[in-house]
């Protein structure tokens, strides 16, 4: 049931953050925001940490100004060449995650149970928080219709991998789902990009994207 749970809030996250991304950054933010509250309050729980809240309030304090960063950023200059610049405060905040997953393990104090493993989860639900204001970042530009597909084309990706892995011949396998990741990808790239109305010659760079 749990397993149940997780792949269907994943599979409902993508598909909400993608619709959110189309409609513009507010939006965008908005979604990313409600799902980084979600994450925070479920990660450690998930992971069975015994700092829940300090846990909780790390994760949510880098989603949220990762969040901020994306939507608050002023306009870039020279387009889209450069939209890779947006990642670089993105990187900032992950850093500065990181620092913080070890401070929170010295203030809890030496012998408390669990501190290598509380590091750690704390490090990767960081980790999914910032990325999930990627798509804050990627809203930017969904006018465009190259990046329209790529966004349509993530979030149909991600939903329909969340759901695979719940198939019985997936469980405990990574391996054979990484193996399934990249073909589906593949597979579904090119015709959303080309219903999204992406140029044939742009359909390649959306397809290496998604995967």
């Amino acid at each position: 049931m749990m397993r149940l749970s997780m792949a269907l809030s994943a599979a409902v996250a993508a598909l909400v953050l993608g619709g959110a991304a189309l409609l513009g950054p507010v939006p965008a933010a908005l979604a990313a925001a409600v799902v980084i509250l979600v994450i925070a309050w479920g990660w450690p729980r998930q992971m069975g940490a015994p700092a829940r809240l300090s846990l909780s309030v790390t994760l949510a304090v880098a989603g949220g100004a990762a969040v901020l960063l994306m939507l608050l950023w002023p306009p870039l200059e020279d387009g889209h060449s450069g939209a890779w610049t947006l990642f670089e405060p993105l990187a900032v905040v992950v850093a500065w995650s990181t620092m913080a997953s070890f401070v929170v393990q010295l203030v809890r104090g030496t012998g408390r149970p669990l501190r290598l493993e509380s590091t750690v989860a704390t490090m990767g639900g960081a980790f999914m928080a910032v990325v999930t204001a990627c798509w804050v970042a990627v809203s930017r530009w969904t006018d465009t219709p190259a990046v329209a597909g790529l966004v349509i084309t993530l979030a149909v990706t991600v939903a329909a991998v969340s759901l695979v892995g719940l198939t019985p011949w997936m469980q405990g396998r990574p391996g054979v789902l990484a193996l399934v990741v990249i073909p589906l990808g593949t597979v579904l790239a090119w015709p959303v990009s080309a219903l999204a109305g992406v140029g044939a010659r742009d359909r390649p760079a959306v397809t290496a994207a998604a995967l």
